[in-house]
């Protein structure tokens, strides 16, 4: 996940804008264990188990209304939302090796790879504080889907 920031407008009755900014906390590392087994001389199959750590911030600001363009401030209505979310990420790939190139010469450690990955996420929690335009706050904890 990279840090980003989006700026939408939509064009309705009452023009509103949406400003998203994410910013990625994760940890650059994770962790896992891989099995390879040789069926036998070009053909391998390798499984992994691997854990990452999910920790991220989203900060979305919604103005509406309309504002006057000889003013130096907005006199939109806003609402902010800051969420905070982490999960537990477990990958798990399934690869099939076959090196059937040629049995010598250069090519001969070449191979052709082809497989698939599960992913599950475990374990989200997020903490979402709703600004309200009348500064009142509304906090929820009900995780984010994945």
């Amino acid at each position: 996940m990279n840090n980003q920031t989006i700026l939408t407008t939509t064009n309705v009755s009452i023009p509103r804008d949406w400003n998203f900014t994410t910013t990625n906390h994760s940890p650059f590392w994770g962790a896992g264990l891989a099995i390879e087994y040789a069926i036998n001389d070009r053909l391998t199959v390798t499984t992994e188990l691997m854990y990452n750590k999910l920790k991220y911030t989203k900060e979305t600001g919604i103005a509406w209304g309309t504002t006057d363009p000889s003013q130096t401030t907005d006199q939109r209505s806003h609402m902010f939302v800051n969420e905070t979310t982490t999960a537990n990420i477990f990958d798990v790939p399934l690869m099939v090796h076959y090196r059937g190139l040629q049995s010598t010469g250069p090519f001969s450690k070449l191979f052709v790879s082809a497989g698939v990955t599960g992913r599950a996420t475990s374990n989200i929690k997020s903490n979402i504080v709703t600004t309200n335009p009348d500064t009142s706050t509304v906090t929820s904890t009900v995780p984010v889907k994945p």
